[in-house]
């Protein structure tokens, strides 16, 4: 079974528990470790400026938005940041 990762629009909201899980699994799957934690990753990931945006008034560097029908908490990253100018592109003409 697939897990749910994220969500691609015009922008992307990527989940970030089960994306963390994701890339544990294909770490430990490849026998390559992955020696850090979700917060800290999260914490990179904006330092180097790679999230679109952060919940300031909350405090957290995730942001809460209302998809498939429930508010969840999300990381909110450019569709660059993900998926590269090219497929950026495409996805773009494909009004993904």
């Amino acid at each position: 079974m697939t897990a749910l990762v994220g969500w691609i629009a015009k922008i992307v909201f990527l989940d970030s528990d089960a994306a963390f899980r994701s890339i544990q699994l294909t770490a430990r799957d490849s026998n390559e470790p992955f020696a850090i934690s979700e917060p800290m990753l999260r914490k990179r990931l904006h330092e180097k400026g790679l999230l679109k945006s952060i919940d300031k008034p909350r405090g957290t560097l995730t942001v809460r938005r209302r998809i498939g029908g429930r508010s969840r908490d999300v990381l909110h990253l450019n569709r660059t940041t993900v998926l590269g100018d090219e497929l950026s592109d495409a996805a773009e003409d494909a009004d993904v």
